[in-house]
């Protein structure tokens, strides 16, 4: 699947979890549109955040404000 026009993504206080983050990660893995991304509060533990800071270091998109 393609995504063609979301380029923010807010999901903070969602209790995302391990399965949610790694799908997150596989998401933007491939994603070349989405710039913003808030997940704070939710229970991602260091794994989880290893996986999606991999798949960042793979899309140059996202950026930090």
């Amino acid at each position: 699947e393609k995504n063609n026009t979301v380029q923010t993504i807010i999901l903070g206080y969602n209790k995302i979890g391990s399965e949610g983050a790694k799908a997150i990660g596989s998401a933007l893995e491939k994603n070349k549109t989405v710039c913003t991304i808030d997940l704070h509060n939710n229970n991602i533990g260091s794994e989880e955040a290893k996986a999606i800071a991999a798949a960042l270091k793979k899309n140059n998109k996202v950026y930090r404000r």
